[in-house]
């Protein structure tokens, strides 16, 4: 699961569907990514012992990887390749709620 950043992620942080949806993946161990303000919808939605750190760093912790500061992304990318698999990021995508 990968939760991007974006202007609506105090939106999404408020929303109890979504922090239940991101809880439920934890819970049957899925792996679990976010950048930028989608890392505050992690920290509302795993269990204390997995919740994100409140630092600018890429982390993985737990299965779930984070990278707060969007401006970091390569770092990001590099801690969720193992350099054999090819990872995509995708750009510009509008959400309308």
């Amino acid at each position: 699961m990968f939760v991007p950043g974006g202007h609506d992620g105090a939106a999404l942080e408020a929303m109890g569907d979504a922090r239940a949806f991101v809880a439920e993946a934890y819970k049957h161990a899925k792996a679990i990514a976010g950048v930028g303000e989608g890392v505050g919808l992690l920290r509302a939605a795993l269990p204390e012992g997995a919740k994100p750190g409140n630092d600018d760093r890429a982390a993985s912790h737990l299965g779930v990887i984070t990278q707060p500061d969007a401006s970091g992304l390569g770092a990001y990318v590099e801690a969720m390749s193992d350099g054999t698999d090819t990872v995509q990021i995708i750009t510009d995508v509008q959400i309308s709620f």
